[in-house]
């Protein structure tokens, strides 16, 4: 059972990557860190705009200037990552994008469920949600769980990075 729904999990990452395509899943994440990065880093360019529209305190004006760098970094990516799909489908390249978005997808459901799978592992040993034969039997549970600690170090380090940050901008 477990493998099941492991199984349908990454079923639905490959088919949604494949239906959107590399480009487009490649522009999400990469929508969503230059973003975080932007509105953090340049949060002080968008200022004088919000301050035309509403004037909060200046702790609430960092961080209203830092979503709209935000969304503006996001939605420029979008554009060109729809500019750049259009190059692609008149290259006739379509079926290669189509095709590297569902391997793209698979990779980051891999890492999204073994993050998970890797706090569940933590909250099982208190909880007991599965049998540990239900663990061992499984086919997927204990080679998805590999991922994460490659990649666990590098969030923490980002993580404590954007704390100090945070605490940087609310003395």
């Amino acid at each position: 059972m477990l493998d099941i729904v492991l199984g349908l999990i990454l079923l639905v990452g490959i088919i949604r990557g494949f239906m959107k395509g590399f480009i487009y899943e490649v522009a999400v994440l990469g929508a969503l860190f230059l973003g975080l990065w932007a509105g953090f880093k340049f949060a002080d360019l968008a200022t004088p705009y919000v301050l035309k529209v509403i004037s909060p305190d200046p702790k609430t004006l960092y961080y209203i200037s830092g979503f709209v760098m935000f969304l503006a970094v996001a939605i420029g990516i979008f554009f060109l990552a729809k500019l750049f799909e259009g190059l692609v489908n008149i290259a006739a390249l379509g079926m290669f994008n189509k095709i590297a978005g569902a391997l793209f997808s698979l990779c980051k459901y891999i890492l999204i469920l073994s993050i998970c799978i890797f706090y569940f592992n933590k909250l099982d040993t208190k909880f007991r949600f599965f049998e540990p034969d239900t663990k061992a039997n499984s086919k997927l549970y204990y080679p998805l769980m590999k991922a994460a600690p490659f990649v666990l170090p590098i969030m923490e380090s980002a993580e404590s990075k954007i704390k100090e940050e945070i605490k940087s901008i609310n003395k």
